[in-house]
């Protein structure tokens, strides 16, 4: 039985642009993609619309602020890197090409399970909250706005 994905694409990296037609290509046949939405968006996403599978296609950084933007439906994320590091985001387009019948064919994903870090920000002389949200990898707290 195969899953079907949810596609969140990174439209700012160049050669996600240049390749989005061959990934959409590549998972369709193998799977249904029930949405593909802009990672550019940041409000959460509140249905997975009956994906098994959520796909990032951009970086390290596009795979951890859409972690955030989905980690409560609770289903496995995989990320193809098109940006530089690639640390968290293990697949590139090649890899999709020759792993898409593992990742969305095969009964059994292996996943690996991420602790996500729930964040609170304070003002020393305020029991309020000004910030408060969840981060998967680490969290900062910069001196201001650039």
């Amino acid at each position: 039985m195969s899953r079907s994905v949810l596609l969140l694409v990174n439209r700012s990296k160049p050669n996600v642009l240049d390749t989005l037609d061959e990934v959409r290509s590549i998972l369709t046949r193998h799977s249904d993609i029930v949405a593909e939405l802009d990672t550019e968006d940041d409000a959460p996403i509140d249905d997975a619309k009956g994906a098994g599978l959520i796909m990032v296609l951009g970086g390290d950084g596009t795979l951890l602020s859409q972690a955030r933007r989905t980690v409560h439906l609770g289903l496995p994320m995989v990320g193809v890197n098109f940006g530089h590091l690639g640390f968290l985001a293990e697949y590139d387009l090649d890899s999709l090409r020759t792993q898409a019948d593992y990742l969305l064919d095969s009964d059994a994903l292996e996943c690996r399970n991420r602790l996500m870090l729930s964040v609170s920000v304070y003002s020393y002389d305020d029991s309020k909250a000004r910030f408060s949200g969840v981060a998967l990898n680490d969290c900062a707290i910069p001196a201001g706005p650039p």
